[in-house]
């Protein structure tokens, strides 16, 4: 059968099935009922209750009822049987919460500006499993006088703080706790303590991270709950077990994808997804799919439909789909979901085509899972059309073109490019082919229109793009290992970033204007090549080891620049990188935030502390990777044999799984033979940043020879805070030698006695060997 033959087939089924209503079954009816009775919950005053010094203790937080009143909302129906899942208290009552580790703690400084809040309120929402309605009940009576009309509108009104902008997220998480109980009690408060702005916390025993923690941020025109504090109940001071739990309820296996892509741009798909039930008696699922992308129905691989629930007419666009089942799967069950949805998420910009959705153009599942890709595309003729994977078959049949892309190994994410683009191939006997997809007449265009601002334009970009990616390359399977795919391809789009997929690179418009003289556009290549081997071919386990992702492709970028620009370059980008650093370092409790660890992750960026994530998950990551580096240096030799056999085996053991921080530093301690449990508690999980104040004198010996008496005072960290640092000793122009000093307390003297002739010069860290200051 043609190409043609099998996607018309595939696209007929959309045709055929796609626009259709859903109609739920007994069982998903009444999910689907009990969702929406709880987006929309009425206050049963008749059950309002007394109360008198009710102490709600759960996990590390303390709720203390002095007095007052609660009601009850109307109850919901599952299985038939009724369930109360919310109250709402009026009166007076002391709210306490500690977070159990200090990378949380300082998130509580940072938004705070105390490390535990023992906060007072007088109005709290709850909603909760049934052992805490059973507790409440045992703890309360009638009261006298029921909640008025007032008070069940002001219940309304603080309900509606969880639902703002149409987001049901919370009461899906309530209902998923209902319906699927996890190891504990499910609990959301929602409560406007005094001396603050509102905050939710939630203890979801479903989640990876049981805890979170949010508080309001409200500004003239914008307001949003803002992520405070997130982590496992399994966490614990050393963060060993800051990743908690794997609870994901499916495995996705495979996609077959039938997509077409009208003239106009117009988008519409029929997405096929096999998945493995990994947690039995599933009833109820989240996926995620771009907001601008309608979905008309799903169902099963019997023709069955399946109920869900995403936003209605005339409410905002969302990204979740809410899915609930007739029946409940059972483990290891292997389910097949299609989805039918259309939308706009291509626009035509300057001649070209921009592809919005990036990797959202398809339905998916959980945090950074994998899966096989069958992609069958139909698109306009007159249009180049590239996606990830390895392009199985290509026909074209009057104005259209039909190819199918087929993307094996599993792959976390997928995506494509569309517009009026030229292929370009390079090859080379030592590297694998690469394809470059650029628009010169675009960008011929753009350089007339930037010549006007005095802006230099570029000849034969594709040229230069393709030199740095393969150049990059090279170096990257020197250090890292071999390309783990047969070809690259590389495409141009009109955004201002960059993005990595298996075999294949997004790079914004920008770096196909010119390449600057100050190395930005080829650091901006490399990093997105690097990821080839650090996110792509290597993945990460949680954000809170994205950096083994980020940090590792921009250090990979610098070992480039290094490679191409020489040692100064590379080490001016080095202490620049250090200044940026430094220059967010602030003290907690003085005039702003500080800059929080490495394994905060994504939480690094909030609105105390902004722009915070590509400082610190690139710039102080790469750091991170350059002090290693310098640490396996041999310091006689110089020679970095044993930094690469690290990478090499970091990069070629777990090349198509995921890592943690703990898998880095098992690997740095067979080849440091120490424990590096210091070195990550300081540079990943801890914010200290040292400056060394190193002085010294040279005194003549009796014997003829020379001893050099240092002393280095280390401030701005933590009293045990200790470090590795490299010394260089000048001898005389053009000769130098190198030794590394253990530094370990505030105070550190030390002598080198028997230097054969007087030193010209001692300098400490050569290399920019520390993230640190040194004052000398």
């Amino acid at each position: 059968m043609s190409v043609k033959a099998i996607f018309t087939a595939g696209m007929a089924v959309l045709l055929l099935i796609g626009p259709i209503s859903v109609t739920a079954g007994a069982a998903s009816e009444e999910l689907l009922t009990a969702f929406q009775a709880m987006y929309r919950p009425e206050l049963d005053t008749a059950t309002t209750m007394a109360v008198d010094t009710l102490v709600l203790e759960h996990k590390d937080i303390s709720v203390t009822f002095i007095g007052g009143r609660l009601a009850f909302f109307e109850p919901i129906v599952i299985d038939s049987t009724e369930i109360i899942f919310g109250a709402y208290f009026e009166g007076a009552g002391q709210l306490r919460y500690r977070p159990p580790a200090d990378i949380e703690r300082e998130q509580l400084v940072r938004f705070f500006n105390t490390d535990s809040l023992d906060r007072s309120f007088d109005k709290m929402l709850m909603l909760f499993s049934p052992e805490i309605h059973s507790t409440i009940i045992e703890a309360c009576v009638p009261a006298a006088e029921l909640f008025s009309k007032s008070e069940r509108n002001r219940a309304r009104g603080v309900f509606e703080e969880l639902t703002d902008k149409d987001h049901r997220g919370f009461i899906f998480e309530t209902l998923d706790n209902l319906v699927h109980p996890g190891q504990g009690s499910f609990m959301l408060l929602n409560v406007e303590p005094d001396r603050s702005e509102r905050v939710f916390y939630i203890y979801n025993p479903n989640k990876r991270e049981e805890v979170r923690l949010l508080k309001k941020f409200a500004q003239p025109g914008v307001s949003f709950m803002e992520t405070v504090c997130r982590y496992t109940q399994y966490v614990d001071p050393g963060c060993i077990n800051i990743n908690g739990m794997h609870k994901d309820r499916i495995r996705t296996d495979r996609y077959i994808i039938d997509a077409r892509i009208s003239r106009g741009m117009d988008f519409e798909a029929a997405a096929a997804l096999d998945f493995e039930v990994l947690i039995g008696s599933t009833r109820a699922l989240r996926m995620d799919l771009h907001p601008e992308l309608e979905v008309d129905s799903i169902v099963d691989s019997t023709g069955q439909q399946v109920a869900f629930v995403r936003y209605g007419p005339g409410e905002k666009e969302s990204w979740p789909i809410y899915m609930f089942f007739d029946r409940p799967l059972d483990h290891r069950e292997f389910i097949t979901l299609k989805f039918f949805y259309r939308g706009d998420i291509i626009r035509k910009e300057s001649g070209q085509c921009v592809v919005k959705a990036g990797a959202d153009w398809y339905p998916r599942y959980g945090y950074r899972q994998e899966a096989l890709f069958t992609l069958n595309f139909k698109t306009p003729k007159e249009y180049t059309f590239v996606a990830t994977g390895k392009l199985s078959s290509q026909e074209n049949v009057k104005d259209t073109t039909f190819s199918i892309w087929k993307v094996v190994p599993p792959a976390v994410n997928v995506s494509f490019n569309i517009g009026t683009l030229k292929k370009y191939t390079f090859e080379e006997d030592d590297l694998v082919p690469i394809d470059v997809y650029f628009s010169k007449d675009l960008h011929q265009e753009l350089g007339r229109l930037l010549a006007v601002e005095m802006v230099p334009s570029g000849k034969d970009m594709q040229n230069q793009v393709a030199q740095d990616i393969m150049n990059a390359m090279r170096v990257f399977e020197e250090f890292f290992g071999p390309y783990p795919y047969d070809r690259m391809t590389v495409g141009e789009i009109l955004m201002s970033h960059g993005e990595a997929f298996p075999g294949f690179l997004h790079l914004g418009y920008h770096t196909w204007i010119n390449t600057d003289a100050w190395g930005n556009d080829r650091v901006f290549r490399a990093h997105e090549t690097a990821h080839q081997w650090w996110g792509v071919g290597v993945g990460y386990e949680t954000y809170h080891d994205q950096w083994l992702s980020e940090g590792f492709a921009e250090y990979g970028a610098l070992m480039y620049l290094q490679a191409v620009a020489g040692n100064d370059k590379f080490l001016d980008r080095i202490k620049d990188y250090r200044s940026d650093v430094f220059s967010a370092r602030q003290h907690l409790f003085g005039s702003g935030a500080e800059a929080g660890p490495i394994a905060l992750g994504y939480r690094t960026s909030s609105t105390e502390t902004p722009g915070d994530y590509d400082l610190i998950i690139y710039k102080k990551a790469a750091l991170v990777v350059h002090m290693l580096r310098n640490l396996l240096i041999d310091l006689k030799t110089m020679k970095e044999d044993t930094f690469v056999s690290m990478m090499k085996e970091f990069y070629g053991a777990n090349r198509g799984s995921s890592v943690c921080t703990q898998d880095l530093r098992q690997l740095t301690e067979k080849y440091t033979n120490i424990d590096m449990g210091w070195f990550f508690d300081q540079w990943v999980f801890r914010s200290d940043l040292p400056t060394y104040e190193f002085s010294y004198d040279v005194e003549k010996d009796d014997g003829g020879t020379f001893t050099a008496r240092c002393t280095v005072i280390t401030t701005g960290v933590s009293e045990d805070f200790q470090m590795y640092v490299p010394l260089e000793i000048e001898i005389d122009e053009g000769s130098r030698a190198y030794i590394r000093i253990y530094i370990n307390r505030p105070n550190y003297e030390f002598s080198l006695p028997g230097l054969p002739q007087k030193p010209r010069k001692l300098r400490l860290n050569p290399f920019e060997s520390v993230l640190a200051r040194v004052k000398q």
